[in-house]
């Protein structure tokens, strides 16, 4: 443990994980997201995290006028602390609109990160002791 404590690898992943299981849980109470959207294009993109998904939306709208960030929040009411690990769709709202989103669960995401950072850790002590 004593070398763990000295590696920045150890440190950057911990804060990482912490980060995104602080995520998690206010994803299921909470809704907080942001809206991009490019002058000219009409292409918008909406990433949010809400009900333990990380969530990435594009959709197709009339082009826009100005380059805009938008962040919006809201309260949930029921979601499930772990929801399957994917889901994805295709939305059509009327002619012209549609919408393309894909979602990935947050312990799916947190376990994609806990792997490589525990054998880039093992790897790092290994070659510190020798």
């Amino acid at each position: 443990m004593r070398t763990l404590r000295r590696l920045p690898t150890f440190w950057l992943g911990l804060l990482v994980l912490l980060l995104l299981g602080a995520s998690w849980l206010q994803s299921l109470t909470h809704v907080h997201g942001i809206i991009a959207t490019l002058r000219g294009s009409s292409t918008s993109m909406y990433i949010s995290h809400e009900s333990g998904w990380l969530v990435l939306n594009i959709f197709q709208d009339s082009p826009s006028e100005s380059t805009t960030l938008r962040p919006f929040h809201g309260k949930r009411t029921t979601s499930t602390a772990f929801p399957p690990a994917f889901r994805h769709g295709i939305e059509s709202g009327g002619i012209g609109r549609q919408a393309t989103w894909f979602a990935a669960a947050h312990w799916l995401v947190i376990l994609i990160l806990l792997l490589p950072w525990s054998a880039i850790l093992a790897w790092q002590c290994r070659r510190l002791k020798a």
